[in-house]
């Protein structure tokens, strides 16, 4: 995909940095790779307690140009943010420091935002294992959104159903800035939130099909987190939407896109995990509690649902939960 007559701008390339010593020099070195010249990296490292700070002073001693914010731990959330506020570039490029882009990455996304002038732009994404090598890649063409042409919300509803990683999207930072936007600190599925957030605000989209970005996938750290106490925020997180879309008077215009979201993201999603890895507790806490926000089972959005997710659905609305062992290793 090719653009051109594209003028240069700068883009603040903020990356939270917290105990990531074995993967943020990779990181770093895909930046620094870029074809893109007008960069500003902005590292913030979140209070680490391992060789990250060195890595980074590395870097800055080998006379690489970048910014270095050192904090007390605030979480992923509040380490974006620190690097909100210190951005300067017009656009920002969210980069967490144990995955890595494609050398062209922030070029193709410029490019793509330019033309289109998008307030976010939205690419995709693959996982990678730990040495890099791609796992799965994932996309948003099933969506049929049009490609490299201004997008709103309105028109391409679609939009609500796109990966909500804010690693996949270059913002434009004064949309960002004019709609206070940031991220929740200390809470799991914050960027689920951030995203449904944006939406509030009815941002141009633009959409580039190719994946850029490389997110790392950690086997042991899913594992642990599927067995986290803190899988009860993704009711926080619903519960803050629906807040945010009554009051700003758009949920009886978004009511369907959010129930099937939390459908989703809830029911067959976090409730199928806790049933997976034996959190009977917990999963019945979080069931009581999906229920007490949305009320009424929608059969019209159960159909909308993949065949597997549609199986699970009936073992969670008949609490088969053992039975999900049977989809363990689906």
């Amino acid at each position: 995909m090719s653009f051109g007559g594209v003028a240069m701008c700068l883009v603040s390339v903020i990356v939270p940095v917290y105990n990531v010593e074995l993967y943020l020099a990779d990181c770093l070195d895909s930046i620094f790779a870029q074809t893109y010249d007008k960069l500003e990296l902005i590292a913030v490292d979140d209070g680490s307690t391992d060789r990250s700070p060195e890595i980074l002073q590395h870097y800055l001693d080998e006379g690489y140009l970048f910014r270095v914010i050192r904090q007390a731990n605030q979480g992923l959330g509040g380490a974006r943010n620190t690097g909100l506020r210190a951005a300067t570039g017009k656009y920002i490029f969210f980069v967490d420091s144990d995955d890595t882009i494609e050398r062209k990455a922030v070029e193709k996304a410029v490019a793509a935002a330019e033309q289109t002038k998008a307030d976010i732009t939205l690419f995709n994404f693959r996982h990678t294992d730990l040495n890099g090598v791609e796992i799965q890649a994932f996309d948003n063409d099933q969506l049929g959104l049009p490609v490299l042409m201004p997008l709103n919300l309105k028109d391409h509803g679609a939009i609500f159903f796109t990966l909500s990683s804010p690693c996949s999207r270059l913002f434009k930072r004064e949309f960002l800035q004019e709609n206070q936007l940031k991220f929740v600190n200390r809470i799991w599925f914050e960027d689920l939130l951030f995203f449904l957030q944006t939406l509030l605000y009815n941002p141009v989209y633009c959409y580039l099909p190719e994946v850029l970005y490389n997110y790392r996938q950690h086997g042991a750290s899913i594992t642990k987190s599927f067995h986290s106490n803190k899988n009860i925020d993704i009711i926080t997180v619903f519960e803050n939407v629906l807040n945010d879309y009554k009051n700003a008077d758009a949920y009886e215009r978004y009511k369907q896109e959010i129930h099937y979201l939390a459908l989703e993201h809830i029911y067959t999603g976090i409730l199928y995990i806790l049933a997976k890895a034996g959190r009977f507790n917990l999963y019945r806490t979080i069931k009581e509690r999906y229920f007490q926000l949305f009320p009424n089972i929608n059969s019209q959005l159960r159909r909308r649902l993949p065949l597997k997710k549609r199986l699970i659905a009936k073992l969670i609305d008949w609490d088969l939960v053992k039975l999900i062992h049977i989809f363990k290793k689906a």
